[in-house]
């Protein structure tokens, strides 16, 4: 359980606590996790104008919910399994926010974890609570990447995670498409393209190849992003 105060863990919280506010430098995601929150806090604070609202659906523990808030940012947040000062427990697919009130949303490796039939029921949410001209910062993991496909050629299949947990798991021109149904998609930025030998480096020492990581995220996130492991795509309602 939490020992925040005022705080409610749910389903995996109940037992492993906030285990996000200080990740195991040698859990496997530890570089593109830490990659992907510094690059979103970037973005929201670009976002960030007077009077805007945001709003961090599937936040978990609300890492970055209290990380912005403390910045100056007005966030809160929502998330089916966990609750505390700033964060609200109810769904994706049915959020308690009135239509058009919100500037920014992020759904942040969420819809990996919902259907396929419910992933649209998700982005079409986001577009009602944001306002017109609102941005949606959406970040997903791509079943396309470089490894997953030298692992097909060899006849295996590689996943982004374990099946029960990524049952909705697309490339990520499929998340593109996806997305530019509800929304239209301004920009995209991919993380960790898994080319063998790193992704091999990365296996033996997550914590050691961050600065590995932020290297080729510089240098190929912009083109190469097909190939990417993970992709946060930048959307509005327009």
């Amino acid at each position: 359980m939490s020992k925040l105060k005022d705080s409610i863990g749910f389903g995996e919280y109940s037992t492993r606590g906030d285990y996000h506010r200080s990740p195991n430098k040698k859990w496997l995601y530890y570089p593109i996790f830490m990659e992907k929150q510094n690059y979103v806090k970037k973005l929201c604070k670009n976002l960030n104008t007077e009077g805007s609202k945001f709003l961090d659906v599937g936040c978990g523990e609300g890492v970055l919910v209290d990380e912005l808030s403390k910045s100056g940012i007005d966030i809160s947040g929502l998330d089916l399994n966990y609750k505390s000062k700033l964060v609200k427990r109810g769904s994706i697919l049915d959020m308690p926010f009135k239509a058009n009130s919100l500037d920014v949303v992020l759904c942040l490796d969420v819809l990996e974890h919902i259907d396929y039939n419910g992933q649209k029921k998700a982005l079409s949410e986001i577009k009602r609570v944001l306002k017109k001209g609102g941005t949606a910062i959406i970040s997903l993991p791509n079943i396309g990447h470089i490894a997953g496909r030298f692992v097909f050629l060899l006849g295996g299949f590689s996943r982004t995670a374990a099946p029960e947990r990524h049952i909705g798991e697309r490339t990520y021109k499929e998340w593109k498409t996806l997305i530019g149904e509800e929304l239209s998609v301004n920009h995209s930025k991919g993380l960790f393209p898994t080319f063998p030998l790193i992704s091999l480096y990365t296996l033996a020492s997550p914590k050691a190849s961050l600065w590995l990581h932020r290297l080729e995220n510089t240098v190929f996130g912009g083109w190469l992003q097909s190939f990417c492991f993970l992709s946060v795509f930048t959307a509005s309602k327009n």
